[in-house]
């Protein structure tokens, strides 16, 4: 699905700009025969913060106002590579894993995107799919979530 994606999408938007492509490209790097990316954190910080206050409006009818935190569980660390950390994301992942298992998915086309929710005195937990197998862990925390 990502692929198809990427030639329907991302190859129109580079006709129209080609600096998609040209910054996707520059960050790529291989480590150890791995492919990788080297990814723009504050790019991806903003992406996760801006969605999951807005998947939580859209699910819940109002705004979130406390604090929210996220882990890309997708993201390992290829160069510079911290085991702690490595270790601590594998661990929230299975920990998810178990943690979402039967909890319903909401999205019209999981496929491509799809979202769960568990709500825990005051306090949310979602866990974003994309493309079948990418993931993002949001936790909302604060009991100032009143508008």
């Amino acid at each position: 699905m990502g692929r198809e994606h990427y030639r329907r999408q991302i190859r129109r938007q580079h006709k129209h700009s080609t600096s998609v492509l040209g910054r996707f490209a520059q960050n790529a790097l291989t480590v150890d025969g791995r492919f990788g990316h080297k990814v723009e954190i504050e790019r991806l910080d903003n992406f996760a913060e801006h969605l999951g206050h807005a998947l939580y409006f859209a699910h819940f009818g109002k705004r979130w106002h406390g604090e929210l935190g996220w882990v890309p569980e997708f993201l390992a660390r290829l160069t510079d590579p911290d085991p702690e950390a490595e270790q601590n994301r594998l661990d929230l992942t299975e920990l998810n894993d178990r943690e979402f298992r039967d909890v319903s998915h909401h999205g019209a086309n999981p496929e491509v995107f799809s979202y769960q929710v568990i709500e825990i005195d005051g306090h949310c937990k979602m866990r974003l799919h994309f493309y079948e197998g990418c993931k993002i862990f949001l936790l909302f925390t604060d009991d100032s979530n009143e508008t």
